[in-house]
């Protein structure tokens, strides 16, 4: 059986459970956690990074973006 090559479908299902996740976490709705990681450019490089990080369970990638997000976020008030 050969490589499975991963569609723009599968990232994308992947990337809305990371945000389910995260929004889960950081208590928000599921809108409003993309519009913060997009706005503080978190999106591109995770989804850059897929081939890596959809191996990880969505746990370790919504505290990963949690982590992210509020380093980030503390840069931008100092």
């Amino acid at each position: 059986m050969g490589k499975r090559l991963h569609t723009e479908s599968d990232r994308a299902l992947w990337l809305i459970n990371c945000v389910s996740y995260t929004a889960e976490i950081l208590g928000l709705t599921i809108p409003d956690t993309a519009r913060l990681l997009d706005e503080y450019g978190l999106i591109t490089p995770v989804l850059n990074g897929y081939r890596a990080f959809h191996t990880q369970g969505y746990e370790y990638m919504a505290e990963m973006l949690t982590d992210e997000l509020r380093k980030v976020q503390g840069a931008a008030t100092q």
